[in-house]
């Protein structure tokens, strides 16, 4: 079962919060893996049914764009982070 009764995986897009990203997507939140969490439900609900992956954009400022994040096993990575001067995709060299 997925927050606010959603129990069919019917969203194609989810926008993503982070405190910080970097060039190749990955993005640190607040530390509760809610998002990762999330997500890896959803991708797993939308593949046993057939359906492509959900598209996973992370919104932030410039400011927010560092080096490298921190990230573990179970971090999430998401397709591409919109900033206000660039948009970085995963797949980007």
């Amino acid at each position: 079962m997925f927050p606010w009764g959603l129990c069919t995986p019917m969203v194609d897009l989810v926008i993503v919060p982070g405190v910080a990203f970097d060039n190749s997507c990955r993005r640190l939140g607040q530390g509760r893996g809610y998002y990762d969490s999330f997500l890896e439900r959803l991708q797993a609900a939308r593949c046993r049914r057939k359906l492509m992956p959900a598209h996973t954009i992370g919104l932030g400022l410039q400011e927010q764009l560092v080096e490298q994040v921190p990230v573990d096993t179970h971090d999430f990575v998401l397709d591409c982070v919109c900033l206000p001067e660039r948009v970085c995709f995963k797949d980007d060299k």
